[in-house]
């Protein structure tokens, strides 16, 4: 389990990034929402070790992070938001390097580690090419590679879908949903899609705060029966989204009662739900 007390983190020039987060987890997939600028990257640079919060405690099973970040470390796999790679090493070996780093000295047992998660990210055909002519998506498959050496029972991902065709992305999905049945995996992202997809729980962060955690259904459902769509400019309620269909603006209205001569009943989703916590009408 991990568990977050209290975790905060302000930067030298006073910004607070991050404003007392709350959070437990068991194993599974826990989708982070948020804007850009909401503090996601923070929260995972602390879950990695990168940094550490001002105050707070943060527990994965007996290791207190804050005290023990080294031995937390061989437990942890972790996919930042961007990476290098050096020019001329080829995916095997700079896997096995970083297989070296994770503590797996037998070659033989490197060899077949190396070998599992090449094929598990569909990048095996392609092993002896330098990591640096990749394009971006399967750069971004080999970042989620070395993310799992050994097996990690932490694994972060920050923006993991960056870049990546719908194809390559289902493939991803399918990679994190197998890791997450004996691993606490944390999915960092602002795109909708791979919560509904991937995530048992998801937790939405804004400013800093955790203002919604829970499942993907709990965000949604209680916004039915007061859920509007509508083609003409409503007169009431609280504009949630428009956006143009064919040549007519639809807009998706949060009302006790139609907000518009044509306002049709609508059935929530997780969208409606993630931009009405962000708008402060969501009753969580």
């Amino acid at each position: 389990m991990l568990v977050l007390e209290n975790v905060a983190l302000t930067y030298a020039d006073g910004t607070e990034a991050l404003r007392g987060v709350d959070l437990s987890l068991r194993r599974g997939i826990f989708g982070l929402l948020g804007p850009n600028g909401a503090g996601k990257s923070s929260l995972m640079q602390l879950l990695a070790t990168v940094r550490r919060p001002s105050c707070g405690a943060i527990i994965f099973e007996d290791i207190n992070l804050l005290a023990e970040p080294r031995r937390l470390r061989r437990l942890l796999g972790y996919l930042p938001q961007d990476f290098g790679v050096y020019p001329n090493a080829s995916a095997t070996s700079l896997l096995d390097q970083l297989a070296v780093l994770k503590g797996i000295a037998g070659k033989n047992e490197r060899g077949a580690e190396v070998e599992r998660l090449l094929r598990l990210v569909n990048l095996w055909d392609v092993r002896a090419r330098a990591v640096a002519t990749f394009s971006g998506g399967m750069r971004q498959r080999f970042g989620v590679a070395q993310a799992l050496i050994g097996r990690p029972r932490l694994i972060i991902v920050d923006e993991p879908t960056a870049g990546l065709d719908p194809e390559e992305r289902n493939r991803l999905y399918d990679v994190l949903a197998l890791v997450a049945e004996d691993a606490v995996v944390i999915v960092s992202t602002h795109i909708i899609e791979d919560v509904a997809s991937l995530c048992d729980r998801l937790g939405v962060l804004a400013g800093g705060r955790l203002l919604f955690t829970g499942t993907p259904a709990e965000l949604a459902a209680p916004l039915r029966g007061r859920l509007w769509t509508s083609d003409e400019e409503p007169s009431s309620g609280l504009v949630l989204s428009s956006r143009l269909i064919g040549r007519r603006r639809r807009f998706r209205v949060l009302a006790g009662a139609a907000p518009a001569a044509d306002a049709r009943p609508a059935e929530p989703t997780l969208e409606d739900g993630y931009l009405a916590v962000l708008k402060g009408a969501h009753p969580c």
